[in-house]
């Protein structure tokens, strides 16, 4: 049934978004093809490798070629507005899974659900994250990091809007759903795009300061939630607030440009240059003689900007797999990425490593957030603490948890390695949810319950900042988005189970999905210690 929908779901891609159909003729025996206009504006050059270690070596001197080129770029204006763009990608994501947790309860007194009803509600969302990363990853690797992004924030503009008119529990939960595709396309798409766009030694940095956008929409909503609740109606007020940053978002993605390897793998010769002369101009920089200077290669020949971008242009497959009808077919191109992903070389070992703390990452964090208000809420009786507020002490662990950037942001610049910062951090969160499960076996105070969970998001956050760079470093420009967005829809299989489990947990006990979370972070911690 699964391998159906995933059919039906490629089918769908190719009927609406179509596909480009490379025009490839075979030219040389010695593996070289001549090369052939795709279309007006694209001209592509194939190599034929035999094997895989081949395909890795020219692709690593082709990355390397851009790498150098981005480097000389350096980080100015146009790499901090793309920094801003993606952190307001994250802004909407935090403010509309945000928003979830905050009025389930309202919600079920409004329609008098039961307790598998609010978690279904979201379950609604994280399923929604889990088609949209599913489908993403090949959308954006043949159409373009620009173009599923605009896609992807229009879904949530427009579906987190008629979230707060739904008239009853089942379309909420479809418009929660369509909502939540947006949501799973726009984060890794986002992250594959800056660091497609940013020199190479500040990737990781950059990644970790725009997920700050995260929690600045978590703290978004928990702000707007403390005078939402004042209102009579607190739940169609807090979907439509929550909405503002993705409407924002999706108004900037519309001028966004594509990313200059994501052209090149196309090839997409015009565009690669025209996208160098456009940030160098931006940035200030001469483009003859800072970015691309001439260089004689012999006595009578020249490597001028055109041909740079060409040997950019350059891509590399396999021999066997140049036929046009495998090229061309939905189930081919599937089948080619997943084997991108597994194939032998050390790709395998981490993608399965890197699964591992995506689920466990998920589970964890996206839970925090969905059990928070009900856990505050039984601190809050057991300590008999009637000054307390619930909504602020949300917003106190969003801004607490901020602090994560002070320290891992640095690390991450420094290029402390990820087989070091991953454990340190799964630790870290594990340390902080014992001292919370502490909790569960004497009267808790909000006020220590809130600084333990603070210090547990602190963490998490650290992981999620370098989950992203972690994950897009590990993969090739031909499957990075591919192999992202399949990270991160694994990871929402946790995701999904989230709101019932919870659910269920907190009937038994409010603290108990603690006990759970303190598992899956050490599960975590053993398998960084593989990176």
């Amino acid at each position: 049934m699964m391998l159906r929908v995933v059919y039906v779901i490629f089918v769908w891609q190719k009927i609406v978004l179509g596909f480009q159909h490379s025009i490839v003729k075979h030219c040389r025996s010695v593996n070289i093809q001549r090369r052939v206009p795709i279309t007006q504006n694209k001209l592509l050059v194939r190599i034929h490798a035999t094997t895989y270690r081949e395909i890795e070596e020219a692709e690593t001197e082709r990355e390397s070629l851009i790498d150098d080129r981005l480097g000389r770029l350096g980080v100015n204006k146009y790499q901090a507005l793309m920094a801003i763009f993606v952190a307001m990608v994250y802004a909407a994501d935090g403010a509309e899974v945000t928003v979830m947790s905050l009025v389930a309860r309202t919600l079920g007194e409004k329609w008098g659900l039961e307790s598998w009803q609010r978690g279904l509600l979201g379950t609604s969302v994280y399923s929604g994250m889990f088609a949209g990363g599913l489908l993403c990853g090949p959308v954006a690797d043949s159409k373009g990091r620009s173009f599923t992004l605009i896609a992807a924030t229009a879904l949530i503009s427009i579906f987190g809007v008629l979230s707060a008119y739904a008239p009853s529990f089942n379309l909420l939960c479809l418009a929660r759903f369509i909502a939540g595709i947006g949501m799973g396309a726009s984060l890794p798409v986002s992250s594959s795009l800056l660091q497609e766009t940013v020199p190479k030694k500040y990737k990781g940095g950059l990644a970790c300061l725009v997920f700050a956008g995260f929690n600045l929409g978590e703290l978004f909503a928990a702000k707007a939630g403390i005078y939402a609740f004042q209102r009579p109606d607190p739940s169609t007020w807090l979907f439509l607030v929550a909405a503002i940053p993705a409407i924002l978002t999706w108004a900037v993605s519309l001028i966004v440009p594509e990313s200059p390897r994501f052209m090149a793998a196309k090839g997409d010769k015009i565009g690669v240059e025209r996208w160098f002369r456009r940030v160098a101009k931006m940035n200030n920089k001469d483009i003859d003689k800072d970015i691309f200077p001439p260089i004689r290669a012999t006595s009578d020949q020249t490597i001028s900007i055109s041909s740079t971008v060409e040997r950019m242009c350059t891509v590399t497959t396999l021999k066997q797999d140049t036929n046009d009808k495998n090229q061309n077919n939905i189930l081919s191109t599937m089948t080619n990425k997943l084997r991108g992903l597994f194939r032998p070389g050390g790709l395998r070992l981490r993608t399965l490593v890197l699964w591992s703390l995506w689920m466990a990452a998920n589970a964890s964090f996206y839970g925090l957030i969905f059990s928070l208000p009900e856990a505050l809420r039984h601190a809050k009786m057991s300590a008999n603490d009637v000054a307390f507020d619930i909504a602020k002490g949300i917003s106190r662990v969003s801004a607490l948890q901020s602090f994560s950037f002070f320290c891992f942001m640095p690390l991450v610049f420094l290029n402390v390695r990820y087989n070091i910062l991953f454990p340190f951090a799964f630790a870290g969160a594990t340390i902080s949810l014992l001292s919370a499960g502490v909790l569960a076996t004497t009267t808790p105070s909000p006020a220590h319950l809130v600084t333990c969970l603070a210090f547990a998001k602190f963490f998490y956050n650290g992981v999620f900042m370098m989950l992203y760079p972690a994950t897009g470093s590990a993969y090739p420009t031909n499957v990075r988005a591919t192999g992202v967005a399949l990270a991160g829809t694994v990871g929402r299989i946790c995701t999904i189970l989230v709101p019932p489990v919870c659910t269920k947990l907190q009937e038994m006990a409010a603290l108990l999905p603690y006990q759970l979370f303190i598992v899956t972070s050490s599960i975590a911690f053993l398998s960084s210690l593989l990176l």
